[in-house]
């Protein structure tokens, strides 16, 4: 930040680039250095946003594959709970109506 205050921003800017060693910043940078030139960057703006959001969306996919543990523990206790909800009144209901009959 220090070499945008006191010098060229466009060559601090590409230092920072080289620095980072990261791809959407790297693409940000490109992008800032071509609205400084004066180019119409709305579409380059467009595009790197939706390549920024499906990247997010990967690595968020590749966290979840990796706890299915979690996954599967949470689904069987939810299926328990579902056959119990549908189970315990027929029962139920089933114990009643044998009470009613005499049995």
């Amino acid at each position: 930040m220090t070499d945008i205050q006191t010098g060229n921003q466009e060559l601090a800017l590409r230092r920072m680039k080289g620095r980072v060693q990261s791809s959407n910043l790297s693409a940000s940078i490109l992008v800032l250095l071509g609205v400084d030139q004066g180019t119409d960057q709305r579409t380059s703006l467009a595009i790197l946003g939706c390549d920024i959001r499906t990247k997010e969306r990967e690595l968020l996919r590749r966290r979840m594959e990796k706890r299915p543990g979690r996954i599967k523990a949470a689904c069987f206790l939810l299926t328990i709970e579902m056959i119990l909800m549908f189970m315990v009144p027929l029962v139920m209901m089933i114990v009643g109506t044998l009470g009613n009959v005499g049995l």
